[in-house]
């Protein structure tokens, strides 16, 4: 059941940006068969091991079953990782073409530093810095566009400009394909988040610092979340240039300014989801 669902949502907003004429269908489309195939290889072979140990036949095989994996099953940290295995929320589509990084550190590639490319985005508690109210990440983001979240680091208000930066250019290249959102340290609680100091971009506080902290965003990341909550491409330092050039892998430039494909995408954008 979990594999169907998650084919369908991989497939979805797939088939809805080429039936709208924003997406290249080679590129997008044949990315399915590669993401959700290995996915079903791995399903199989789980169930098939499950399969071997609920149906051993060897008595000494059966007592170390029964006994030793009620003790292991019993520390939290076992059951997190049945339970992600079970709803499929570990899988990732690492390595794949539409999982791309830009990860740095001076002369040095990081690649295995905070949440790669190709992982599901873990979801976290935020603040919303113009109502104050608290909401999960998950859902300051839920809807059927990419989303580009924007954090800062460590940065100052010029950091903070040259993000906007980046996310306008986006927006001009993929117009209303890309929804921009500060993720701002919760100790900039007290700096200005209105739009005029995030620069008319929607903006949340990171409680604790929690989502930085995850994504090792020290400096001005960028990260790009697919609309079915996977990590498309990530970058630090944060530029325009490699963003562009990954989403032209896929999109169509200036696509959303086809007024034919925009009405057709009214009709699709709530069903694909």
């Amino acid at each position: 059941m979990n594999t169907g669902m998650q084919d369908a949502f991989n497939l979805a907003w797939k088939l809805a940006l080429v039936h709208r004429g924003l997406a290249d269908e080679n590129a997008l489309l044949g990315s399915y068969s590669a993401e959700r195939s290995e996915i079903g290889d791995q399903v199989l072979s789980a169930a098939s091991r499950v399969t071997t140990m609920a149906t051993l036949r060897n008595p000494i095989a059966q007592f170390m079953r029964n006994h030793i994996a009620g003790i292991v099953g019993s520390f939290g940290f076992v059951q997190d990782k049945i339970k992600n295995g079970l709803c499929e929320l570990a899988i990732n589509y690492r390595g794949q073409a539409l999982s791309r990084e830009n990860w740095h550190s001076g002369e040095i590639i990081h690649r295995g530093a905070g949440v790669p490319a190709g992982d599901r985005l873990p979801d976290a508690r935020v603040v919303d810095a113009r109502t104050g109210s608290e909401l999960r990440l998950h859902n300051a983001i839920r809807s059927v566009n990419h989303h580009l979240l924007l954090l800062p680091g460590a940065e100052s208000a010029d950091g903070i400009a040259n993000l906007a930066a980046i996310a306008r250019q986006v927006d001009a290249t993929y117009p209303g394909l890309i929804e921009p959102l500060f993720v701002l340290p919760s100790e900039d609680g007290g700096r200005d988040c209105s739009a005029e100091g995030t620069h008319g971009i929607r903006a949340c506080l990171d409680i604790d610092a929690t989502i930085h902290e995850a994504h090792h965003a020290h400096d001005a990341t960028l990260i790009l979340v697919r609309p079915d909550g996977y990590i498309g491409y990530r970058a630090q330092p944060a530029t325009a240039e490699g963003l562009i050039k990954y989403l032209g892998g896929y999109l169509t430039v200036g696509g959303g300014q086809n007024s034919q494909g925009a009405g057709r995408g009214k009709t699709l954008s709530t069903s694909s989801v």
